[in-house]
């Protein structure tokens, strides 16, 4: 069986360089490659499925150069087809807990026995299927389904059981970011946005959504509500598009004397070109106090947010776990075309390209040569907290729990 997959990933291997690039790629030095390829010619019993094997030796080259460069079908990624509007956070012991309910979904309903999904609450089985055990994988299995999909879920509540609650699956944008007004809910003011990712997918009416659009729609909200304290919590961000890095950082970072201010550069490694990315809209908020968690899935474009704020805007601080350290950045959607079409029916005509293209650097005029970058060497934060699994109420997580003290040390 290992000498199968060998020979198939040897095959692909050829039929990549031979068919799946634009400019030509020389062959030599790949005898075994050569030898593979007149064997299947000559000996193999059957007939080669061009059109699969292009797909899958180009997809196999691509994934084997690193861990960010990938082969896809599409140009925007497309949205979640239908959910409950619900995020749930899964412990190190497989126990499955609400993290967030979204408003104006389906996980949002209020039952007549006054039931409403929280924060904290344990969803214990799915259809009768227990889940508390199982890992995430299952979990994602049984929630599977499309818009109209019953679910009906057993949930626990601080430690006991509450009832069986039958829910609808809704085809449903759910927003990239969300707002908390008043934290820690005793007065204080303090705001909360919780950034998924700097991503743009698009839904099935073919509308493309931006997390720069959502993150906005959240500032507006903590501005109207006078917060002069805002915790941005950046756990789990895996990064995203410049461009909307760009627009949310606006919020943070002031524009340099009217003009663009230049937050991260992209050097191309094998032309050694650079191309700055820019704050170029005037969004600034004035006096706000800031503080930035993250983690160890905070990377990529969330390490750059947390390193311009940290060179421009005042009173930021970190708090959390050192960050991932993802200091490369990739082409998107570069487009390569199947020329073969032996099966239109099963194989688009185009794929998408994404491909690690070189280093990227962090400005900060306090560090040496004016900016640094961060592969391989994480972000460290100011405050390092336990990587603990909290399901209460949200300000209850121990990195919440520091930025409420570091927030107030000075009237304290």
């Amino acid at each position: 069986m290992k000498k199968c997959l060998l020979f198939v990933v040897i095959v692909a291997l050829a039929l990549c360089l031979v068919g799946c690039v634009q400019q030509p790629v020389s062959m030599e030095g790949f005898d075994m490659l050569q030898a593979a390829l007149n064997l299947i010619d000559s000996d193999y019993l059957g007939e080669l499925d061009i059109d699969k094997a292009d797909y899958l030796a180009a997809s196999a080259v691509l994934n084997g150069l690193d861990d960010y460069t990938y082969l896809k079908d599409y140009q925007i990624a497309s949205a979640a087809s239908a959910s409950l509007g619900m995020m749930t956070l899964n412990t190190r012991y497989n126990d499955h807990f609400v993290d967030y309910v979204y408003p104006n979904t389906p996980a949002d309903h209020t039952f007549e026995d006054g039931f409403h999904l929280m924060r904290g609450d344990e969803i214990y089985a799915v259809n009768g299927q227990r889940v508390r055990g199982l890992s995430s994988s299952y979990m994602s299995e049984y929630m599977a389904g499309d818009a109209g999909t019953e679910l009906c879920l057993s949930i626990w509540r601080d430690g006991k059981y509450v009832g069986d609650y039958t829910y609808v699956k809704a085809s449903q944008y759910l927003p990239r970011a969300f707002y908390i007004a008043d934290l820690y809910e005793d007065g204080t003011n303090v705001g909360y946005i919780h950034l998924n990712d700097f991503s743009q997918v698009k839904t099935e009416d073919g509308k493309v959504h931006r997390a720069s659009d959502d993150f906005a729609v959240c500032m507006d909200r903590a501005v109207a509500d006078g917060v002069k304290k805002l915790v941005l919590d950046l756990r789990n961000n895996g990064g995203g598009s410049t461009d909307i890095l760009s627009e949310i950082a606006s919020y943070f970072v002031p524009l340099d004397e009217g003009k663009p201010r230049n937050i991260m550069q992209l050097e191309y490694q094998k032309t050694g070109e650079k191309w700055n990315v820019s704050v170029s809209l005037d969004n600034y908020v004035e006096g706000l106090e800031l503080v930035i968690i993250c983690n160890g899935n905070t990377a990529s474009a969330a390490e750059c947010l947390i390193g311009a704020c940290r060179a421009f805007h005042p009173n930021t601080t970190v708090v959390g776990q050192p960050t991932h350290g993802k200091g490369v950045f990739q082409q998107s959607s570069v487009p390569i075309e199947d020329h073969t079409r032996f099966n239109e029916d099963t194989f688009p005509d185009q794929y998408y390209v994404v491909l690690v293209s070189g280093y990227y650097y962090i400005f900060d005029p306090a560090v040496e040569g004016g900016r640094y970058c961060i592969h391989e060497n994480p972000l460290q934060p100011d405050y390092v907290t336990a990587d603990e699994e909290t399901v209460g109420k949200l300000w209850q997580d121990a990195e919440l729990l520091k930025a409420k003290e570091l927030l107030f040390s000075e009237n304290e």
